[in-house]
């Protein structure tokens, strides 16, 4: 689960634009997938299924307050860019606190400490990506994109960790 921005617009259901595509997103696809990798491949597939959810050092910086994420300010209110920092550090937080609860959910539901789904979560860095695309294009251009490449991980530097916590056995992860 890699999902990221840092401003747009309220979702369908009228939840904040960050809360709804860095949070809400990935936990009802991770919901939904869950019974399938619970049950595995087969034969051939290997004893456990890994989800991997993307944190943030952002997550520090969280003011955990759900009911201001999951409410999407009026269009051109005072409040409507207001939240960006705090609303993305909050969604980070949840996410890492939804991989804890999946990881003890799931160690609960398995025979021997034989677990079927284990989750990690796995913080990139700071990484040159499109997570600044609802910034205004000029801006974006002449400041966001250069000051990144210079002092960001690429996209490649920055998935690294992601293959890891896919890849690593399970008893190499933190707890």
């Amino acid at each position: 689960n890699n999902p990221g921005v840092n401003a747009g617009p309220a979702t369908p259901q009228g939840f904040d634009g960050i809360f709804g595509v860095n949070f809400l997103g990935a936990f009802m696809l991770t919901r939904l997938l869950l019974d399938l990798l619970r049950r595995g491949g087969g034969a051939s597939a290997p004893a456990e299924a890994r989800v991997v959810n993307l944190s943030s050092v952002m997550h520090r910086a969280a003011q955990p307050c759900p009911e201001a994420c999951a409410t999407a300010p009026p269009p051109g209110s005072r409040t409507a860019g207001l939240r960006t920092d705090t609303c993305y550090g909050d969604t980070k937080l949840y996410m890492n606190l939804f991989t804890l609860e999946l990881n003890r959910l799931e160690a609960l539901r398995a025979p021997n400490g034989a677990r079927r789904v284990v989750a990690a979560a796995a913080n990139p860095g700071a990484v040159h990506s499109d997570i600044w695309r609802h910034v205004w294009a000029p801006a974006r251009r002449l400041v966001l994109d250069p000051a990144m490449r210079a002092l960001f991980l690429s996209t490649e530097q920055g998935c690294a960790t992601s293959v890891a916590a896919a890849t690593l056995p399970s008893e190499a992860l933190l707890p």
